[in-house]
């Protein structure tokens, strides 16, 4: 298994754009992103993700919502849409930028800019994933059950060792707004014991804003609406020889993109915050990670939804390049305030007002998990969902019999990352576009 972390701009123009520097063919690749595109926080709030394995197999989602919209309304929105990546520059919502799939390469991927931001390079994130212990990925999608209870996911085509979700409680591609929210929440599952989400919502053309996130390492999706309201709720079931099956306690026919992952080695879990610098190591994973992918709603460990803030965070490393987005609106304000931030470490835990209250940044992998340096802490305890992914390269057989590691399919060294200040952005060197 190989797996690479990196980041681009995103061009200004449309038409084709080839990421280069992978060092290796993909099979799947999760990119993500925000309006970001200047050193700092900038005002709105703005996510984009999307899984992309093939030319028919492409799906993104975004969430939007202003900054200083007026008392009178309060501006958010989603999008779900047949493509790579889409992220708004708005919540009415307003598309900043968007790419579809066109191809994997011996040493990227290329994407088609459908549309594009002049003048603002919004910084996208990449996490590609192939290699020869690979066998097999599909990002698709599935209508949610509008009924509690079992709903097996088939069509697949595999039986997956790794799944990912992503929802934005849309019903269908296009714009969910306005008056509707500024939903999104992602998944991530191995098994029935190893599985966790994070969802944020906010609420359209309010006089006061109405916001919240919520979080748990005992489901595999929620769906947010109305703010702190949950509107979805699954827990993960099995893997299953065609797809895979999930328990909705909380149901609502929204549409569920996914990411299945056959061959290489998956581990599901959560960690806290460490509430003081200096490095936390993390255990119990079973294997060297080649990457791990974060998510955080920036928040204790808590059983039910928390409306006080949105607070979101999503970020990953491979051990050489890391980097994510973290994004922010408060409740409960008749002018709203929103925020975004792209980052080149590990994880950020930020507040509404360009204040850091936590970041790690890569330390160490190890034979059973995983080490942070967090430069910056508070004594907030905030939980963490983690997927690690890893796995052996894999191996050639000589003439004599003899196994060595396929010179085919090391992994070339990795350009190095450029240091940053906390939002900053710039594409790795390597990377052209």
């Amino acid at each position: 298994m190989l797996v690479k972390k990196g980041s681009f701009n995103a061009p200004t123009s449309t038409g084709n754009s080839a990421v280069t520097g992978v060092g290796f063919t993909p099979k799947a690749l999760i990119l993500w992103g925000s309006a970001a595109n200047t050193a700092g926080f900038i005002d709105t709030m703005s996510f984009g993700m999307g899984f992309s394995t093939g030319t028919s197999n492409r799906k993104a989602m975004a969430a939007a919502s202003d900054d200083s919209a007026g008392v009178a309304n309060s501006n958010s929105g989603a999008r779900y849409a047949d493509l790579a990546i889409t992220i708004l520059s708005s919540g009415t919502p307003t598309v900043g930028a968007e790419a579809d799939f066109v191809s994997f390469g011996a040493d990227g991927f290329t994407l088609n800019w459908t549309t594009a931001a002049a003048g603002k390079d919004y910084v996208i994130h990449y996490i590609a994933i192939g290699g020869a212990g690979v066998t097999n990925a599909k990002a698709s999608v599935f209508t949610a059950s509008a009924s509690t209870g079992a709903q097996a996911v088939t069509g697949v085509g595999f039986q997956p060792d790794c799944v990912l979700l992503m929802g934005t409680e849309s019903t269908a591609l296009g714009n969910k707004g306005p008056g509707a929210e500024a939903s999104f929440a992602l998944g991530m599952a191995v098994s029935s014991s190893q599985r966790g989400t994070s969802a944020l919502g906010e609420r359209d053309a309010q006089a006061t804003t109405n916001v919240g996130v919520r979080q748990s390492a005992a489901q595999v999706l929620y769906g947010l609406v109305a703010g702190a309201g949950t509107a979805t709720a699954g827990d993960f079931t099995s893997m299953d020889a065609d797809g895979f099956t999930v328990n909705w306690s909380i149901a609502a026919a929204q549409e569920v993109v996914y990411l299945a992952l056959k061959g290489g080695s998956y581990f599901v879990g959560s960690d806290s915050q460490k509430t003081s610098t200096g490095t936390q190591a993390k255990t119990g994973v079973g294997f060297t990670p080649k990457a791990v992918l974060f998510s955080s709603f920036n928040r204790t460990t808590s059983a039910t939804a928390d409306s006080t803030f949105l607070l979101y965070s999503v970020g990953a490393t491979d051990g050489t390049a890391s980097g994510g987005v973290w994004v922010g609106s408060v409740d409960n304000v008749g002018t709203p305030n929103t925020q975004s931030a792209s980052y080149a470490t590990v994880l950020q835990m930020n507040a509404v007002g360009s204040t850091t209250n936590a970041e790690a940044a890569f330390s160490a992998f190890g034979a059973d998990g995983y080490t942070l340096n967090w430069t910056t802490a508070d004594a907030t305890a905030r939980e963490i969902i983690f997927l690690a992914m890893g796995g052996a390269e894999p191996a050639a057989t000589t003439t004599s019999g003899t196994s060595i590691l396929a010179a085919a399919h090391r992994r070339p060294p990795n350009s190095p990352l450029v240091a940053l200040a906390p939002g900053a952005h710039s594409p790795i060197p390597a990377h052209t576009i």
